[in-house]
């Protein structure tokens, strides 16, 4: 399977419930899409501003990450918008190498209110921990 074939444009109606739901959490002051997918959120609590790709991609390799730093030099955090989305270890690690968050929607719900590495390297809690 190609790459290409892996990832699609996120639905509008995905785009709208991303937009709905982060602009209601705690931790968010304003959202402003910059570009295509690409949306700026100003942070409360002195917290600085992030810069998030919205990706609907089924599974995130290391080479999509290499791909999306290569075309967007200032992010903060890649987002898998879609239900089924997944990534890889691999995929994780060379986002954090490349100093970017590798999220969920339910992660990125909680990395959301850190700021620097903690975001960068949010977990969510399990219940072991």
């Amino acid at each position: 399977m190609s790459r290409d074939k892996n990832r699609e444009k996120p639905l509008k109606s995905s785009v709208t419930y991303f937009e709905r739901i982060i602009s209601g959490h705690t931790a968010v002051e304003s959202l402003k899409e910059v570009s295509e997918n690409v949306y700026e959120i100003e942070r409360t609590g002195g917290r600085p501003k992030i810069k998030v790709l919205v990706a609907d991609i089924y599974v995130v390799s290391e080479a999509d990450i290499f791909e999306i730093v290569t075309t967007n030099y200032d992010l903060t955090c890649v987002l898998l918008i879609g239900f089924y989305n997944r990534y890889s270890g691999d995929a994780k690690e060379r986002a954090k190498t490349e100093n970017i968050g590798l999220f969920n929607m339910k992660e990125f719900f909680g990395a959301i209110n850190y700021i620097g590495q903690k975001l960068i390297n949010y977990e969510p809690k399990t219940k072991d921990n």
